[in-house]
């Protein structure tokens, strides 16, 4: 075929030369590309490698400075000397001098660290003292930021703001002061430090490390839908923290450093000129550090050397083009020959691929058809299982533009929720018309949190049906990001109503059960003998004084709750239930966290599985310690009852012959054999001192047995008649032995008791004798008066101390001091502590002893009720 080979084969040498220069200026030219091309790369990525070091240096900065003012702000809050100083000026305690040393200390740190101004708050926002270049100005976020502190109790770094009155930028420490007292601390104060971040922060940002005529340091983070520009803008002139941009720009670096991205990538800044750009996030903050370079300003030192590459090629290709002219001649023959055998063998090779060609397309045909029928397979089966599920599959979406769709929901959301797939398609606002408006905010707002951060979506909320009424729905879904932007969640809803239901009403039963337990001071266990695990009520935490956050301790770890006799006697009642099945009800004496004894009635009953097997225990723990005490007082008050009509009717009957022998006893000592004689001196004197004792034995029985009328229970002024007692007893003997020292603050003279004074001085007179009899000779008594706020409506009442320094009370005779005609002492009645305690107790107070810990000596304690001085 001379006409397929002539159409193969250049027609003249001109051509043909042509064609070889044309090869090798393309060749040439590829290569000088190439190379450019290769030098436009290196200097991209050594571009990309500048602006990443530099972005971690930058962002390592902005770390290490958050980290410094975190760690001044740290040293603040556990600065005791400024709460003490603090608390100082707030009781009024050397007020002047307290606020100066403040003043001083803020002003020390304020010059140290370089800040723009300190204010130290009240917790009700009032200014205490300040150091400030601008005064005393308040900032509209200082009222929030302060709440924000006193409720978190710890150190706050706030964001960047604008002040609108002067358009400059400002960052907020918030930091606590807390007044420790005992194991409890409290936010007395809060100090507010405000930073200029012009003044080393922005400048820190904008330094570049090397020369670069383009290069720049961004701060940003996100701003609902938008990215905020933090530091200042070396092209743009807008006031700092005022420009923003959309995140719909995804090429813009700004954009997805606020959409989470981290790396170097190439995009266009906010002046639309390409960029190489690398983006960091600032650790522990909102913040994200972005540096970046023109990509011109990159690729300047290559465009210089293109000049030179240029002239290389173009000497190259001329070269070449003499080479082949002179070999071309010698070239021809050989060309045509294997220009013919090349055409034979490429027409064989194009109907071999002809043949190939219909073969694959028939086997495309072919899987294309059985493809067809395996989607639609699956289809079915999707389709048939989402029908037997109890709820609907869906796929929510999330535009770029922030509108939502439904793009598939399975046929069950007509059932659950009223609405055709095809109703909520393009658009999902039905589905939000029928959400109840209480939980509209919340399905938002989470929506909005797991699109932000990605995160599996889990959702409750409630709905209007309108033949069901209100119904509870749950859904759990997954999000995807797409390449555009999108935002596709694959989730599953069900409708939840009787589950929620069934939760409340469990609520409700627990909610009682406590409540009953509460009231009747009960608490429930139950102990798993398998895994020897226990589980306790709320109730039973609050008998046992234990924190309920803490584990339950197992079985054998709660011996150190019980005395010994206590624990022996439920250990062997626990074995003995266990072996054979008995259930156990006693009264043992518990130990709580706080040391403090109680009486409680144990109770218990061994749980069998369906195989009568034992599995564990379960019963109840009820504190009874109230009802015993007042069984005890009960009793101790109808036995004083008794005492006292017996000691009415016997003094009554004794009174009258002791006044009667008396007085026969002193006009017989008057006769004149008798009057004036020494030798009977001693008798008179006996006999006057037994019938005084005797009468006074009678007066403390009349006491006994005489309550307190209502009307002599009056406010009575506590510290006063502590004094005037005092005053009684210096003029008494036993002040010549024994000296009373009184605790008590004179400016608290405003707290007020209801008492009898003249039986609560007769009761005080009484310790204070007592207190004397069992002290040494060189020792002192300590009258202490306890004066609570009056607000504390948690303790109503009083207290007063009287301590000696004598030997105590034997341990064995505590219980039995206040007993009548109990004694310890040869010459006494066994009166003079019953008496105190029934005047006491009328007076609606109490009354302890107790030996002092460490010894020596033993302690009174009273408790009188209290009233405020307003009500006196």
């Amino acid at each position: 075929m001379p006409t397929t080979v002539t159409s193969h084969t250049p027609g003249t040498p001109i051509v043909r030369y042509c064609i070889a220069m044309a090869m090798a200026l393309i060749t040439i030219a590829a290569a000088g590309y190439g190379y450019i091309r290769q030098q436009n790369l290196f200097e991209i990525n050594d571009a990309r490698h500048d602006m990443e070091t530099i972005a971690d240096l930058k962002a390592t900065q902005l770390v290490q400075w958050r980290k410094e003012r975190l760690q001044e702000a740290r040293s603040v809050y556990a600065n005791a000397m400024v709460s003490h100083r603090v608390k100082d000026y707030l009781n009024g305690i050397d007020k002047n001098r307290a606020l100066r040393e403040i003043h001083n200390w803020m002003d020390s740190l304020y010059n140290q660290a370089g800040y723009n101004s300190m204010l130290l708050f009240l917790p009700d926002g009032k200014i205490v003292t300040s150091i400030s270049e601008l005064g005393n100005r308040q900032q509209p976020q200082y009222k929030s930021l302060i709440n924000e502190t006193i409720r978190k109790r710890d150190v706050i770094f706030s964001d960047f703001y604008r002040d609108n009155n002067s358009g400059t930028c400002h960052i907020n420490l918030s930091i606590p002061i807390m007044y420790q007292s005992g194991t409890h601390a409290d936010c007395i104060a809060v100090l507010v430090i405000d930073i200029n971040p012009f003044r080393d922060l922005y400048p820190n940002i904008r330094h570049w490390p090397t020369p670069s005529r383009t290069a720049e340091a961004l701060l940003v983070e996100r701003d609902g839908n938008k990215v905020r520009f933090l530091s200042q803008l070396r092209y743009q002139a807008a006031p700092v923290l005022t420009f923003t941009r959309p995140l719909l720009d995804r090429n813009m670096p700004a954009v997805r450093a606020a959409l989470g991205q981290e790396g170097v990538i190439d995009g266009l800044d906010y002046r639309g000129v390409q960029v190489v750009a690398a983006i960091r996030n600032v650790a522990d903050s909102p913040w994200t550090i972005i540096t970046k370079i023109d990509t011109e300003e990159i690729l300047e030192p290559v465009a210089e050397r293109t000049y030179h590459v240029v002239a290389i090629c173009l000497s190259t290709i001329m070269a070449i083009g003499l080479a082949i002219g002179l070999g071309w001649s010698r070239k021809k023959a050989t060309y045509l020959n294997r220009q013919y055998e090349a055409e034979l063998k490429h027409t064989e090779e194009l109907r071999s691929a002809e043949r190939a060609l219909k073969e694959a397309h028939d086997n495309l045909e072919q899987r294309v058809v059985e493809r067809t029928e395996e989607i639609q397979k699956s289809h079915t089966l999707l389709k048939g299982l989402s029908q037997q599920i109890p709820g609907v599959m869906y796929q929510f979406r999330m535009s770029p533009d922030g509108s939502y769709s439904i793009p598939y929901a399975s046929d069950a959301s007509h059932d659950i929720f009223e609405l055709n797939p095809a109703d909520v398609c393009e658009n999902a606002a039905p589905l939000f018309e029928r959400i109840h408006p209480n939980h509209i905010e919340n399905v938002v707002t989470a929506l909005q949190e797991s699109a932000r951060l990605l995160t599996p979506l889990r959702s409750e909320f409630q709905i209007f049906h309108s033949e069901k009424g209100l119904r509870w729905i749950s859904a759990e879904s997954n999000p995807v990001l797409m390449e555009d932007g999108t935002i596709i969640w694959h989730g599953f809803a069900s409708d939840i109503t009787e589950r929620k239901l069934a939760e409340n009403e469990l609520l409700e039963k627990r909610y009682q059960l406590d409540e009953a337990q509460r009231q009747a001071n009960i608490g429930n266990w139950n102990w798993m003998i398998g895994n020897d695990s226990i589980t306790w009520s709320e109730q039973l935490y609050t008998i046992t004084g234990r924190d309920p956050k803490l584990p339950c301790i197992t079985y054998n770890d709660q011996s150190h709750m019980y005395t010994p006799e206590s624990w022996t006697r439920l250990d062997n009642a626990v074995k003995r239930a266990l072996e054979t099945g008995e259930p156990y009800e006693f009264e043992l004496e518990l130990i709580r966290a706080d040391k403090a004894h109680r009486s409680c009635i144990a109770r218990g009953e061994v749980v069998h599985d369906q195989f009568g097997t034992v599995t564990g225990l379960r019963g109840t723990l009820q504190d009874v310690t109230e009802r015993i005490l007042l069984e005890r007082q009960l009793y101790q008050a109808k036995r004083l009852e008794s005492i006292g009509q017996l000691a009415a009717g016997v003094a009554h009957e004794v009174r009258n012959p002791l006044n009667a022998i008396l007085s026969i006893t002193e006009a017989l000592f008057r006769e004149t054999e008798i009057e004036g004689n020494p030798e009977y001196e001693p008798y008179i004197q006996h006999i006057r001192t037994q019938v005084s004792r005797l009468a006074n034995l009678m007066n403390d029985l009349l006491e006994l047995g005489k309550p307190i009328p209502p009307v002599c229970l009056l406010p009575v002024q506590l510290y006063n008649l502590c004094r005037e007692t005092i005053k009684l007893w210096d003029n008494s003997g036993s002040a010549d032995k024994i000296p009373v020292l009184l605790t008590a603050d004179p400016d608290h003279s405003d707290l007020y008791v209801i008492a009898d004074s003249i039986k609560l001085q007769q009761t005080v007179f009484n310790l204070l004798e007592n207190a004397a009899q069992n002290s040494p000779k060189d020792a002192s008594i300590e009258l202490t008066i306890s004066l609570p706020v009056i607000s504390d409506t948690s303790n109503p009442f009083a207290t007063i101390l009287i301590t000696d320094a004598g030997t105590g009370i034997p341990e064995s005779n505590l219980n039995r001091v206040f007993d009548p005609f109990f004694t310890g002492r040869k010459d006494g009645t066994g009166l003079g502590l019953a008496l105190v305690k029934h005047l006491i107790d009328n007076m609606g107070g109490s009354v302890r002893l107790y030996n002092n810990s460490p010894p020596p000596g033993c302690t009174a304690e009273l408790h009188i009720p209290r009233v405020r001085k307003e009500q006196a």
